[in-house]
C-alpha cells in the first residue's frame, strides 16, 4: 500500500491506528453552532456563554464581532417578533448579558399576558 509516490505503508499500521476523535461543537461551521445554540433555554445560553470564551465572543481586529451566543439570541428574538437593540447602553457591560436579560423580560411578559 502506498500513500504517496515514495512512501510504502504497512497495512497493519493502518488497522492498528486509533479512529479519529469525534467532531466537537466548535469544529462545526459558525452557522451550525448558532443553529444548535438557538435551541437552548435562556438560562443555558447564559451558562454556556459564561464557560466558553469562543461562544461568548469579543472584539476581533479592533471592532466588535458578534459571538455565536449573541447570534443565537438575535435569531430567536427575530423569530418571536422582538427587535433586539443595535446599540449597547453605556450602563450595560456586554451584549450577551443585555440580550439575555431582554429575552427573559420578554418571556415573563408573554407569560403574564397569557395568564
Amino acid at each position: 500500500l502506498w500513500l504517496s509516490d515514495s512512501e510504502p505503508v504497512d497495512p497493519l499500521w493502518l488497522s492498528d491506528s486509533e479512529p479519529p476523535p469525534p467532531p466537537r461543537l466548535l469544529d462545526l461551521p459558525a452557522e451550525l453552532v448558532v443553529h444548535v445554540l438557538k435551541r437552548l433555554a435562556t438560562a443555558d445560553l447564559g451558562r454556556i456563554a459564561g464557560t466558553c470564551r469562543y461562544l461568548r465572543g469579543g472584539a476581533a481586529y479592533g471592532r466588535r464581532a458578534m459571538s455565536p451566543v449573541e447570534a443565537a439570541i438575535r435569531v430567536r428574538s427575530h423569530k418571536s417578533g422582538v427587535i433586539a437593540p443595535t446599540s449597547l447602553p453605556e450602563v450595560d457591560g456586554a451584549w450577551v448579558q443585555r440580550l439575555l436579560r431582554l429575552e427573559r423580560l420578554a418571556v415573563a411578559a408573554r407569560r403574564a399576558a397569557a395568564a
